[in-house]
């Protein structure tokens, strides 16, 4: 027989081209064979069947995600695809995947969540116009004091962005604080002490 071809991705074992003599097939790893691994020589000197061949295995399609997209279409063995999110969405999670020898992906896809901002805990002084904590990119939140209390910012008011932050800081308000009492002719300022 002709000597056994070799496969791309391969290797191919034998002792002897001679009539009952066998050439076994095997892959490299990552790479599954296709076709009969052990051929035989006939005395015909032609082997049994075509040498078999090698081909990269696959993870298969890992399933899309909501609010994403996936990056690459190759999903064999040594590749990498990578997740991306749609804007207003942020990803959680590892954001590729390699697909392994044992055609399994690595590690779990992503998820995609909405982009929101928190609102931090504000004092007791300052009063949000909403209850509510999470806010969606372009939601504006006003603030107001409660009687006795100034507000310390310059402004009342903050944007929630697109990236989960705000257009600025949290405002806040103090309780206002009484000036010094004016001076009189003759007389002093006297402090009443509250436990009296």
């Amino acid at each position: 027989c002709p000597d056994p071809k070799k496969p791309t991705f391969g290797s191919v074992q034998y002792s002897s081209v001679s009539p009952g003599a066998t050439a076994e097939y095997e892959c490299n790893t990552g790479y599954s064979l296709a076709g009969n691994p052990k051929l035989t020589c006939l005395i015909s000197a032609v082997w049994d069947e075509s040498p078999p061949g090698c081909y990269p295995i696959s993870c298969g399609h890992p399933g899309s995600i909501r609010n994403g997209y996936i990056e690459g279409r190759d999903f064999s063995y040594d590749k990498r695809i990578r997740f991306r999110c749609n804007a207003g969405y942020e990803l959680v999670g590892h954001d590729s995947l390699y697909c392994t020898e044992y055609g399994d992906w690595d590690v779990d896809k992503p998820e995609c969540i909405e982009i929101k901002c928190d609102l931090p805990e504000v004092s007791g002084n300052t009063v949000p116009s909403s209850t509510e904590k999470k806010f969606q990119p372009g939601d504006t939140v006003d603030f107001s004091c409660r009687p006795g209390s100034t507000l310390q910012t310059d402004h009342n008011s903050i944007v929630c962005q697109r990236d989960g932050s705000w257009d600025k800081s949290i405002p806040s308000c103090d309780l206002e604080r009484c000036s010094y009492p004016p001076a009189i002719g003759f007389g002093e300022p006297f402090t009443a002490n509250p436990e009296d």
